[in-house]
């Protein structure tokens, strides 16, 4: 953000029609990070901070809008502007994804028997109070090809867990998602929640029972995926909860 409009911002001055330009860039840089198609959750987040962090955003000399839908109208925009702009490019990073993850090779070694014999031990070892972790993660990633071949088939997902029942443990489901993305899910994850831990914490639920649930869960959740962090080398913030450099 450009000194001037922050310093317009601090005021508490409504941008004018140029400055409103840039701030919607400013928004747009940083939703990247949630790629190209942020969900509709993502846009209400960053309206809703945006208003609460700027207040004078929420003047009523807004044109023809409410405040809040004004902004994320406007961020809605730039990104389909963008990605028209883009055109094909777009399209074709998608398309190399999907294949990317809908047909990798085969491992050399290994065949549709020897892959058999892995879903099977692993089937076996779910049974177990403490699985071999360690052996799991090596055959989960051996037998990534036939599970991705598996999912994009559309197989029931009670037959996925029957099939693969270690896809849905917090470590494999981590594991996964670096599979599938080639990005770290727990830093991902963390990261990615973060800017609405506050709004989840605080949120006026009028049942008491549905909040006290929701704030456990949630604690819970972000202490387990924190602790995986840490354990991994990946976490990225202090002491005081602030993103380290």
């Amino acid at each position: 953000m450009s000194p001037q409009l922050r310093s317009t911002l601090d005021q508490g001055i409504f941008p004018t029609t140029k400055q409103r330009r840039q701030l919607i860039q400013v928004l747009y840089d940083y939703m990247l990070q949630f790629g190209r198609y942020p969900s509709r959750f993502h846009y209400e987040q960053v309206a809703q901070q945006l208003i609460k962090e700027y207040p004078c955003l929420a003047q009523n000399n807004i044109p023809s809008a409410k405040p809040y839908d004004y902004w994320k109208l406007k961020i809605s925009d730039k990104f389909r502007n963008e990605r028209k702009s883009m055109g094909n490019l777009v399209d074709e990073e998608r398309r190399r994804k999907v294949r990317k993850v809908s047909h990798q090779p085969e491992l050399e070694g290994e065949d549709h028997g020897s892959i058999m014999m892995h879903i099977k031990w692993m089937q076996d070892e779910s049974t177990k109070k403490t699985p071999d972790w360690k052996k799991v993660k090596a055959l989960m990633e051996i037998t990534f090809h036939e599970r991705r071949g598996d999912i994009t088939n559309k197989m029931m997902v009670q037959d996925i867990k029957e099939k693969y029942p270690f896809l849905f443990s917090i470590t494999e489901i981590h594991n996964e998602f670096e599979r599938i993305t080639g990005v770290a899910g727990v830093t991902t994850i963390t990261k990615n929640l973060r800017p609405f831990v506050e709004g989840i914490l605080h949120f006026p639920y009028k049942d008491k029972h549905a909040e006290n649930f929701i704030k456990t869960t949630f604690a819970n959740k972000l202490t387990e995926a924190v602790t995986m962090e840490k354990a991994e080398g990946t976490y990225m913030y202090n002491e005081d909860g602030v993103e380290a450099v």
